[in-house]
């Protein structure tokens, strides 16, 4: 954790002279950042520079402020980096509204900032939440995160801030939210800011205390009906070749698919196709199974072999609603990206197809809470440009042979529990 009172952080370098300690004048709470104003006691230059938390781990933020440039590094995020410069030269006078929900009031707190322009980053930040709840009990901890998410909080939070603004405007600098947060902070005797991860630990993490579903249990992969859920979005497409990725993204560089419903429309076609064949493969071996298509946006439409769960609009009751048909799911396809959080975490197993330009974010959506071989098996990562053929042979082999996995991998179950669940031929080759 990070001291900001009352004993402040320290140990920020002067990126000119390197190893001179930087003076923290002011903490400033831009948002997606947590900033120290310092002043370097040798070169007497002035920096803003981010505070070791969230993404800011990776990638540090630090602008020289007599420069109105970025300084110490090679390398500048746009989304992360030269966002952050241009709000500090555009603040904002706008209102901020602020809800505090306070369920326990302490004098010792823990902060887990959550703000982010991006959902999953949002998700994976408060997923820290499990280890602060766990290990610092005597510590109120409290929560920072945007209005939308206020039903992902888990029980046990000492505080609950939410903040009225879209997520894109988290890049924004409000001057109203940085003397808001200023000033509840002085109410406290002791002050620490979260690490917030990025990337937390998963391990033994259960998605019920955010949720409020549970996810699907093992026990259950041969009792409850066979379902198969296709989670849809209309941002990023399950493509079928490097022309037609090329083209996308050629469209999504000038907007064409935000301002013109015809061009969105093309690739949404396409992926539709894919999903119809898709469907029609897995109905060949399985013919009982259930395939639903959820996820943000109705374009195109699909026959009766597809339950149509997807909606235009999300709300807090919908994405429960989606929770507990992907805790009801042997399998989730879709394609890489932050809409596979919650689906993964609810669900046994999942196929997901990774376009070229993520393969650097590897893992990062995935929540399946199994472990070792398990794991391996119930998830599957496909590369680009993936056939429907090759999705369904990985959907029906998950289908197929769960039970050699099951009876061998689940040792905390019953010997009459794993025999119950596994079809009779396999039960007629037991054996003492």
């Amino acid at each position: 954790m990070i001291s900001l009172k009352p004993d402040l952080y320290q140990q920020f370098r002067c990126p000119y002279c390197t190893e001179e300690l930087c003076k923290v004048e002011k903490i400033i709470f831009q948002g997606l950042h947590i900033l120290a104003s310092t002043v370097c006691g040798t070169c007497k230059n002035n920096f803003l520079m981010d505070f070791p938390i969230g993404n800011a781990l990776l990638y540090p933020t630090i602008i020289d402020k007599q420069k109105n440039a970025l300084v110490g590094r090679d390398k500048y995020y746009r989304w992360f980096h030269k966002s952050l410069l241009k709000a500090y030269n555009s603040p904002s006078d706008a209102t901020v509204n602020i809800k505090k929900i306070i369920k326990n009031k302490c004098e010792k707190v823990i902060i887990l900032n959550c703000t982010d322009v991006l959902y999953g980053h949002v998700l994976l930040k408060l997923f820290n939440a499990t280890q602060y709840l766990e290990r610092y009990p005597e510590e109120g901890l409290i929560i920072i995160l945007p209005k939308s998410f206020a039903w992902l909080v888990p029980e046990g939070v000492a505080e609950i801030w939410l903040i009225d603004l879209k997520l894109s405007e988290f890049n924004n600098w409000y001057i109203a939210l940085e003397n808001l947060i200023e000033e509840s902070l002085s109410h406290y005797q002791e002050v620490y800011l979260s690490l917030a991860y990025p990337i937390p630990s998963l391990e033994n993490f259960s998605i019920t205390p955010y949720s409020k579903v549970s996810p699907f249990s093992l026990v259950n992969f041969y009792r409850l009906p066979l379902q198969v859920s296709f989670i849809w979005r209309e941002d990023r497409f399950w493509t079928g070749s490097g022309f037609e990725e090329l083209l996308f993204l050629a469209f999504k560089k000038f907007s064409l698919l935000e301002n013109f419903t015809i061009f969105r429309a093309f690739f949404c076609y396409f992926q539709a196709l894919r999903l119809k064949k898709l469907t029609k493969k897995i109905k060949k071996v399985f013919p009982q199974v259930q395939i639903k298509v959820i996820g943000l946006g109705r374009t195109g439409s699909f026959s009766k072999a597809i339950q149509d769960l997807r909606e235009d609009h999300i709300s807090f009751e919908k994405e429960k609603e989606w929770c507990e048909q992907y805790a009801k799911s042997q399998v989730v396809v879709g394609i890489h990206g932050s809409n596979m959080l919650l689906p993964t975490a609810h669900a046994a197993g999942f196929v997901e197809i990774i376009p070229h330009d993520r393969l650097g974010n590897w893992l990062q959506d995935i929540a399946l809470p199994f472990t070792k071989r398990m794991d391996s098996f119930l998830g599957r990562l496909l590369p680009a440009y993936s056939k429907p053929k090759l999705v369904a042979k990985h959907v029906i082999n998950i289908l197929s042979n769960y039970e050699k996995f099951y009876v061998r991998n689940a040792p905390e179950l019953h010997f009459y529990e794993k025999v119950d669940n596994v079809n009779e031929r396999f039960k007629s080759g037991l054996r003492d």
